[in-house]
């Protein structure tokens, strides 16, 4: 997974860090670095925002890896202000992974939802968000 990420250009400018990476589950990093901030000396929303998707993204893609995904819809909120280092945590339920999968094996099409939340060190979120990708076949 990490080759992948490596090859998607906007993501350098993140330096997002892949933690770990599972079935329908994924964990990733993103420091507080000053080109990350925005005028008040938090972190940018749209740096959330690209780490919330790129969890949620590696989780859809561990659920079903012979899938192309695609981001159908986003949405995150914001619950407190990132003043440091952010860790995310995504995961998509067992249940829904199956039936995704299910889906994908007999149409070559699914769909599937990832929940995601952002941390920081002492545990407060940041963020909290959902994510729906579109599974295609790889062409």
């Amino acid at each position: 997974m990490k080759e992948i990420l490596e090859r998607i250009p906007y993501l350098q400018l993140h330096d997002l860090d892949l933690i770990e990476a599972g079935v329908g589950t994924a964990l990733l990093g993103l420091r507080k670095r000053e080109e990350l901030t925005n005028h008040v000396g938090i972190l940018h929303a749209g740096a959330l925002y690209t780490l919330a998707e790129t969890t949620t993204g590696v989780a859809a893609q561990g659920a079903v890896t012979e899938s192309l995904i695609l981001l159908r819809r986003g949405e995150i909120r914001y619950r407190k202000p990132a003043e440091a280092d952010v860790t995310a945590s995504a995961h998509s339920v067992p249940a829904a992974i199956e039936d995704a999968r299910i889906k994908f094996a007999g149409t070559g099409r699914a769909d599937l939802v990832v929940e995601v939340q952002g941390t920081v060190a002492d545990g407060a979120v940041v963020f909290e968000g959902v994510f729906e990708y579109a599974l295609r076949p790889r062409s």
